[in-house]
């Protein structure tokens, strides 16, 4: 069992291909987790009543073709911020992290949903959900089997406070 940090209210999966962040030494940043996804699957993310459960089977939203590792925590870490201004927004497909922060909005805050990818700006994909009670730090469960990730439980229901240093 991991925490991972949230401070922008969501968690999803992206390439580490994808990542145009890090840390200035060039380390991956902190507050996610790095996953090897076995080729010829499918990544899936459900969201149902403060649980996401991201899943590696053969049926889903994004194709991998082959052995892949993927980043998972707030895409806030990792992505850089590119919201442009709203008349810039007209008739543009948000991409990035426009793109997670619009897709976290199809999230409800109580029920069942399947996300969608979201479009990356090297033309990769994501998924992403929105955290139940946004900020905190959340528990994540990674289930392995033969050396690759199947499935990743965060249970968001009941966000743990982080502790003041």
């Amino acid at each position: 069992m991991t925490y991972l940090p949230v401070d922008a209210g969501m968690i999803g999966i992206i390439p580490l291909a994808a990542i145009n962040r890090s840390e200035a030494d060039g380390a991956w940043p902190a507050g996610g987790i790095v996953v090897r996804v076995q080729g010829g699957r499918y990544l899936n993310l459900h969201y149902s009543d403060g649980r996401i459960t991201i899943s590696a089977d053969l049926n889903g939203s994004i194709p991998v073709l082959d052995d892949t590792d993927f980043w998972v925590g707030d895409l806030c870490y990792v992505l850089e911020s590119n919201f442009p201004d709203d008349k810039n927004k007209n008739g543009k497909e948000p991409i990035g992290y426009w793109a997670a922060c619009e897709r976290t909005h199809e999230t409800p805050r109580y029920g069942d949903c399947f996300m969608k990818p979201f479009r990356l700006s090297d033309g990769a994909a994501g998924l992403v959900s929105r955290t139940q009670w946004g900020d905190g730090s959340y528990p994540a469960d990674v289930h392995v089997e033969d050396g690759f990730a199947v499935r990743i439980t965060v249970e968001t229901g009941d966000a743990v406070e982080d502790e003041e240093e």
